[in-house]
């Protein structure tokens, strides 16, 4: 997509000839076709342009081609299993909830924490998370040491990492490869730069170690007991990708964590500036509504 959380339309129709016609498309930079249309498609014309498509390989099936744009036009960039995808695409664009819909491992930290408040809070987030998929979700919450985290649990598991670069190896591990900062006197992400003290990020990624796979700084479903046990219209994602926490005097007093700050990542990854002023919003239109809902307000008014 050109960018997420905006309308975005992709329309076409294919003849019994193999040829497909795309309209332009509107939002979308990269789409596929996918089997068994991949493999009787003869010709591709996007936005009234003809886009040369390569003769199909060898094999019982053709794997689904993927379109994109390449110094500004539609282009055949390939076959999707032999693609190295950069961005933002399906199953890896976020927020932080989409990290729960796949195999992940809670990651608890177990050296010695540069901020001990902080290191209070993160661990109190890893028991909150344990309670509510247990009560709400019928399970038992995947939680390792990071010293017992194997080189398999990388590759095939999104990594939910708690506490700060000094009691979890693996926060410290990923860190030069992410587009935030933490260091013993700073929490930042893009223009918001906060103390350390009493301070502490979340946020949804790429994993360095594992591309295919996400990790997940100090928390879990944004949506709490709170939501889980009211109705299903209030579970949907109440942060973006990252937040910039204020940790209460007393950490475990989870209901008094403030969030500073909140955003999306751009579609590449990166921090855009201002990138915070959408979800405040958002987040503000969504505390409104449910306020008047729960005053008896009608929600539409």
């Amino acid at each position: 997509m050109g960018e997420h959380y905006t309308r975005a339309e992709l329309e076409g129709r294919v003849d019994r000839a193999g040829s497909v016609e795309m309209a332009e498309p509107r939002n979308v930079t990269r789409f596929a076709i996918l089997p068994p249309m991949a493999a009787a498609v003869r010709s591709v014309r996007v936005g009234g342009t003809i886009v040369p498509v390569p003769l199909r390989r060898a094999g019982p099936e053709r794997p689904a081609i993927v379109l994109g744009k390449r110094g500004g036009q539609w282009a055949c960039l390939g076959e999707l299993d032999r693609l190295e995808l950069d961005g933002k695409r399906p199953g890896l664009q976020g927020p932080i909830d989409d990290a729960f819909t796949a195999p992940f491992l809670c990651v608890r930290g177990t050296g010695a924490a540069w901020n001990p408040a902080v290191q209070a809070w993160a661990e109190a987030s890893l028991k909150r998370f344990a309670y509510e998929w247990s009560r709400f979700l019928r399970g038992e919450l995947p939680v390792k040491d990071d010293t017992a985290v194997t080189a398999e649990d990388i590759r095939h598991s999104n990594l939910i990492l708690f506490g700060d670069p000094g009691s979890n190896s693996w926060i410290a591990r990923v860190l030069p490869g992410l587009p935030v900062r933490w260091t013993r006197t700073e929490c930042a992400i893009g223009d918001t730069s906060v103390s350390s003290a009493g301070h502490a990020l979340m946020f949804i990624q790429p994993n360095p170690l594992a591309h295919d796979h996400y990790v997940v700084l100090n928390s879990g479903h944004t949506f709490h007991e709170q939501e889980l046990a009211t109705l299903n219209y209030l579970l949907f994602p109440h942060l973006g990708d990252w937040a910039v926490i204020k940790v209460s005097d007393d950490p475990t007093r989870l209901a008094a964590e403030a969030v500073v700050r909140s955003g999306f990542f751009d579609e590449q990854w990166a921090v855009p500036v201002h990138s915070g002023d959408r979800v405040e919003l958002d987040e503000h239109l969504w505390r409104l509504a449910t306020s008047r809902k729960n005053q008896g307000a009608d929600i539409d008014d």
